[in-house]
């Protein structure tokens, strides 16, 4: 972290107040878990506790203003917003002194733990995919900082003098620190609401998952994400990008905070009827935060930089936290047209239909594990002490079994949107699949890269910050597969047992004309009064549909062949 020197803290407050901040809730506190901000007096829920004017931030549209962004600008044609933001962030550092940022400069981490910072011992800890993305991911940092430096080199004498400045060490150092610490002015402004800004407040957030400084309200599997050392993924997002100078220590935890850029003199907001009646002025714009929680004097004021899943917060920020309801384990790609044979006429057509099924219904992925039940599941219910049945994601659960369906059971896919199974064949299909990536990743977990450099790193006396939230995370991920391997293991038998004694019950009504209802379940069928579809309580777990009730075998024949051929 950055300077702790006495008077380092109190020159910052006072150049914050100086400036018209409002911080007297708050103070800058090293914790245990690295520097954030604690508050000074008990907090009620609506009360402000820090607002920040407009004139303190170091963001987008001002650095692509200033004379070394348009320096920047004119030297390096592709450059974006954010690598603007970079440059002017070391420009500031060299200052030194002379920078009007200085006070807080100098209390800027010096190094972080995210993924731009990892060295072979962190690498070697991850599983090889992930190494060598986040390897990939470094080199193309490298590689603009290389082809901005080149483009200044090329120009006068103060573009020399620019490229001068940034060295990769400071480079790396700028990136980390505006893709982890920078705020979003997105929206218009007025009270904090649902559809609030600021990755490091509450509620929606406004930016990218990984390429911007904030997720989005529903960031995705890690499949599908942009790590920070990527990029943003429009340059528009990064011009609402900015540095808001006390608000970018807040920690992440819970919701106890709220924040939102705000215009004064349009908000009725309760902490800023607090701010005016200390005379403050009104219509500035400012970044401002409320606790939406009782915290009391001495206790750290937390904020959530949004729904971050664990590899989000690994290599975007460098920690990482247990029990994330966020956090999931991906899944490969569905295995679409699985439920038809491998040589058939029509098979392509087959699969094409349930991948447009799929596609209309917005199913067709990314899937994975999800912690949310986990968490919910493990988690002891009120008085009994034990936890709940993990139930597997609607999302994914439906996908699968279209993803399953045979020609037949796709006719009936709307089936599987109200959690019933289309049969009992495409259920054990699809837990089939589910059980064979749970043991393919409990393996992978389990055995690391396969040539033992995660073991080593795991036995290295001498840990990193960052390899102790690597392995961590690892450890997390692994729980919340055995949860599903051993929820999805049950199901599977359950569904082997069930369909095997459909399969002899079938026989036993074929050969000996037996009931039906010996087969347990078989599919669907409709209630004889309103023709609603019926899911009796013992499809609970499973999901599988049983069969017919048992007076059904028991009317006529002919009787029955026109109740079949109804239903059909």
């Amino acid at each position: 972290v950055g300077s702790m020197a006495p008077g380092a803290v109190a020159d910052f407050q006072a150049w914050l107040l100086a400036h018209g901040a409002v911080t007297d809730a708050v103070r800058v506190v090293d914790f245990a878990d690295g520097r954030g901000l604690a508050a000074t007096r008990d907090l009620a829920p609506g009360d402000l506790v820090l607002a920040v004017p407009r004139h303190l931030f170091l963001d987008g549209p001002r650095a692509m203003e200033s004379e070394v962004g348009v320096r920047a600008r004119a030297a390096c044609a592709d450059i974006t917003v954010a690598e603007v933001l970079c440059v002017q962030l070391v420009h500031e550092i060299s200052l030194g002194a002379a920078s009007f940022w200085a006070p807080w400069l100098r209390l800027l981490p010096r190094a972080y733990t995210s993924a731009p910072y990892w060295g072979e011992r962190e690498l070697v800890a991850l599983p090889h995919a992930l190494a060598e993305e986040v390897r990939a991911e470094q080199n193309h940092l490298r590689a603009r900082h290389g082809a901005i430096c080149a483009a200044l080199r090329d120009g006068d004498g103060a573009d020399c003098e620019l490229a001068t400045e940034l060295t990769w060490a400071r480079w790396r150092h700028a990136w980390c620190s505006v893709h982890s610490r920078a705020a979003s002015l997105g929206g218009s402004g007025g009270c904090p609401s649902g559809r609030g800004q600021s990755g490091r407040g509450q509620a929606c957030l406004v930016g990218q998952a990984m390429g911007g400084p904030h997720a989005s309200a529903s960031a995705p599997p890690r499949g599908a994400r942009e790590t920070k050392s990527s990029g943003c993924s429009t340059d528009a997002d990064a011009c609402d990008w900015a540095l808001v100078p006390m608000g970018d220590m807040f920690n992440h935890r819970n919701v106890i905070t709220q924040a939102a850029y705000v215009d004064d003199s349009h908000s009725s907001h309760p902490g800023q009827q607090q701010a005016g009646a200390r005379g403050e002025a009104a219509g500035a714009r400012r970044y401002c935060y409320w606790a939406t929680e009782k915290v009391r004097a001495g206790e750290q004021v937390y904020v959530q930089y949004g729904p971050r899943t664990g590899w989000q917060l690994l290599t975007h920020y460098g920690f990482h936290l247990e029990h994330n309801a966020c956090d999931v384990v991906p899944l490969p790609h569905l295995p679409v047209g699985c439920g038809l044979p491998a040589v058939s006429e029509g098979h392509e057509s087959s699969a094409a239909e349930c991948a447009r099924v799929l596609h209309a219904l917005g199913l067709e992925g990314p899937h994975a594990l999800s912690a949310a039940e986990v968490v919910e599941a493990l988690a002891p219910t009120t008085g009994s002490g034990a936890g709940t049945m993990l139930d597997i994601p609607w999302r994914l659960l439906t996908a699968m079994r279209i993803a399953c369906a045979s020609r037949d059971e796709l006719s009936s896919y709307w089936h599987a949107l109200g959690g019933q199974a289309l049969s009992p064949a495409n259920e054990l299909r699809v837990l089939t699949w589910l059980h064979d990536q749970c043991v393919a990743l409990r393996g992978d977990d389990a055995h690391g890269r396969g040539d033992g450099g995660a073991r080593d790193a795991r036995d290295d006396a001498v840990r990193s910050e960052a390899l102790e939230a690597i392995f961590s995370w690892r450890a997390e991920q692994g729980r919340i597969v055995n949860a599903y391997a051993r929820e999805v293991a049950a199901r599977l038998a359950d569904a082997q047992a069930a369909h095997e004694r459909g399969r002899a019950g079938c026989v036993q009504q074929r050969g000996v004309g037996g009931s039906a209802a010996a087969g347990g379940f078989a599919r669907c069928w409709t209630d004889r009064a309103g023709g609603s579809k019926v899911v009796p309580s013992s499809a609970a777990k499973t999901g599988i549909i049983p069969a017919p009730a048992p007076e059904d075998a028991a009317r006529p024949k002919k009787r029955r062949r026109k109740m079949r051929a109804r239903r059909d």
